[in-house]
C-alpha cells in the first residue's frame, strides 16, 4: 500500500514574488538665479596695464559691457577676446583711475557704509555715464551732492554739463551769483560764454535789489537766478 493517499496529491508552488521599482528622483537643475553662467574671468588692457577681474558685476550693471560679451564670436576658430593677457580687451575713453575706482566698488564698496573723498566720486561719475553702469551713477551723484559745498562751483557746472546733471547747474549758479568775490578771468574762460553772460546780469541784478525788493524779502537769489536762466534759454533757442 502506498504511503501516500492517491486522494491527496502535490501541487507545484505557485511564485508568489512582486518586483518592486526603485523610487524615481528628481533631476539636478541650475538655480534660473544663482547658477551664475559666465567664464568667470576676463581681461582688460588700459594704456601699458593689465587687470583680470570678474565679468559677473561688469554684466549684471552694465548694458555697455553686458552687450559686449553678447556677441558671438565672428569666427569659430578665433580667440575670445579677454581670454587671456595676449588677447586682452583694449578700453578706451577711460583712465586707470576710474577703473580702478569701478573695480574697487565693486569688490568692496557696493554696501550703503562705504564713503571715499570727492575724487573717487567724481571718477565714477565719469565712468559709470560713459559705460552706463546706471546704478553706480545714482550713487555717485547722490554722494557728490552731499559733497558739494567742497567742490568749486564753476567744477560743479562743468561736471554737470559733461555728465548730464542739470540739477546741478542752478545750485551752482546760486552759489556764484551769492558770493562777494568777482568772477575772475580765469573762472570766466572755464564756462561757456552764454552762462558768463547770464552770471553778470544775474549779479548785477541782485546788486540793484538788494536795497529794495531783496531787503524785505520779495526776490531770493534763486529767483533772480531761475529768471536769467530763462532768459538765456529763450536766447538760445
Amino acid at each position: 500500500m502506498s504511503a501516500l493517499d492517491p486522494d491527496h496529491q502535490i501541487l507545484p508552488a505557485i511564485s508568489t514574488s512582486v518586483v518592486v521599482s526603485a523610487p524615481v528622483e528628481d533631476p539636478i537643475v541650475r538655480h534660473a538665479k544663482f547658477y551664475i553662467d559666465d567664464d568667470a574671468t576676463v581681461v582688460f588692457c588700459l594704456g601699458k596695464t593689465l587687470y583680470k577681474v570678474h565679468r559677473y558685476f561688469l554684466i549684471r550693471e552694465s548694458h555697455f559691457f553686458r552687450d559686449m560679451f553678447s556677441l558671438p564670436p565672428t569666427d569659430e576658430h578665433a580667440h575670445i577676446e579677454g581670454m587671456d593677457d595676449v588677447h586682452a580687451i583694449v578700453l578706451t575713453g577711460v583712465t586707470n583711475f576710474e577703473f580702478e575706482s569701478i573695480l574697487d566698488f565693486f569688490y568692496y564698496g557696493m554696501h550703503s557704509d562705504y564713503h571715499t573723498d570727492l575724487t573717487v566720486w567724481i571718477a565714477l561719475l565719469s565712468i559709470s555715464t560713459r559705460l552706463i553702469f546706471e546704478k553706480v551713477r545714482s550713487r555717485a551723484i547722490t554722494e557728490i551732492n552731499a559733497l558739494s559745498a567742497s567742490l568749486d562751483p564753476f567744477e560743479q557746472i562743468l561736471l554737470a554739463i559733461k555728465y548730464d546733471v542739470r540739477d546741478w547747474l542752478k545750485v551752482a549758479y546760486v552759489r556764484i551769483v551769492d558770493r562777494d568775490a568777482l568772477i575772475t578771468e580765469k573762472e570766466a574762460h572755464r564756462i561757456p560764454f552764454s552762462v558768463l553772460v547770464m552770471l553778470m546780469r544775474a549779479r548785477d541784478y541782485k546788486q540793484t535789489t538788494r536795497t529794495a525788493r531783496a531787503r524785505r524779502g520779495m526776490v531770493s537769489t534763486a529767483d533772480i537766478v531761475e529768471e536769467e536762466m530763462a532768459v538765456m534759454q529763450r536766447a538760445e533757442s
